[in-house]
């Protein structure tokens, strides 16, 4: 935010996130706060994540509700937006309540700051909505270069582009190269798009080929678990498959990557793989899947 000359002028930030409170982006907002900035998080969601780190800036949960293809949030209409020098937005045109935001009083104050991609991305209508609608905000903060390159072409000014690729924290004091290793991980929200049932399956295979009594599957992360359960006792691997439900402690975590061989989501991958390379854990995945932009970084770099 910085580059975008806000640093000297901006007393008090509001940040719209369309997702929890997630532990990685405390430590975003932590650095803004020991900055000397006065902000505020509003995160959304239908669940609270729990985490163990002390937040150094105000922090409002809400929860939402779906109205046909859009979202709806409880108590939005208490904030206010005058309060606030600069507002940054995730901008998801889905998000109903944001849109009190998106009048001309405001524009000097938005910075969008996410994928800038949606479900309607390759709809052209769609798209130059989006395009002609995102102009007006003062900055655009992307996860990668490519994006931004996309939006230059559409007539977006390089002095309104930023990126701030999308990251993981880890202390790698934390980090053990040379641990004993005994088992195989998945770390993430519980999603059908992750494929973890297929990780089982393919664990299921590797302990009847290896003989290895002492291989372990670990799941860790929320969500329902009660498919993939089941699947581990038709697969006959119940005893040998543990779901932790999600773990945001720091140690704790550590001691999963550092126990692993590798860290297997055939499905879509994400921020899990800057997590696992981050701890030297090999990630296994399929090629054919369209991934996160964290994955086409990895790529670049």
């Amino acid at each position: 935010f910085a580059k975008a000359h806000y640093r000297i002028t901006i007393m008090n930030i509001l940040i719209l996130m369309d997702m929890p409170l997630f532990p990685y982006r405390i430590y975003a907002y932590n650095e803004l706060s020991n900055r000397g900035y006065d902000l505020t998080v509003i995160s959304v969601s239908d669940e609270d994540t729990r985490y163990d780190l002390p937040l150094k800036f105000e922090h409002i949960r809400l929860e939402k509700k779906a109205i046909g293809g859009f979202v709806k949030l409880e108590h939005f209409s208490q904030i206010e937006p005058n309060k606030y020098d600069v507002i940054v937005v995730d901008p998801n045109l889905r998000m109903l309540d944001y849109y009190q935001f998106y009048r001309n009083k405001y524009w000097d104050k938005l910075i969008g700051w996410g994928h800038h991609k949606g479900c309607t991305t390759g709809n052209k209508l769609a798209e130059k909505f989006r395009f002609a609608f995102f102009k007006k905000f003062k900055a655009l903060v992307f996860y990668d270069y490519q994006t931004r390159d996309e939006y230059l072409e559409h007539g977006f000014e390089p002095k309104q582009s930023y990126v701030a690729n999308n990251t993981q924290y880890v202390n790698l004091s934390m980090v053990d190269l040379k641990a004993n290793r005994d088992s195989f991980i998945y770390v993430g929200r519980i999603q059908e798009r992750k494929a973890v049932g297929l990780a089982l399956e393919a664990f299921a295979l590797t302990k009847l080929a290896t003989k290895n009594n002492y291989l372990k599957f670990k799941v860790v992360g929320g969500g329902d678990s009660s498919q993939l359960k089941e699947l581990c006792c038709q697969l006959g691997i119940e005893n040998d498959v543990i779901f932790t439900g999600p773990i945001h402690d720091e140690k704790k975590l550590a001691e999963v990557f550092n126990s692993a061989y590798g860290y297997v989501s055939p499905g879509h991958v994400g921020l899990g793989v800057l997590h696992s390379l981050a701890f030297g854990v090999p990630v296994i995945t399929c090629n054919d899947c369209k991934h996160s932009l964290e994955v086409v970084n990895c790529k670049e770099d």
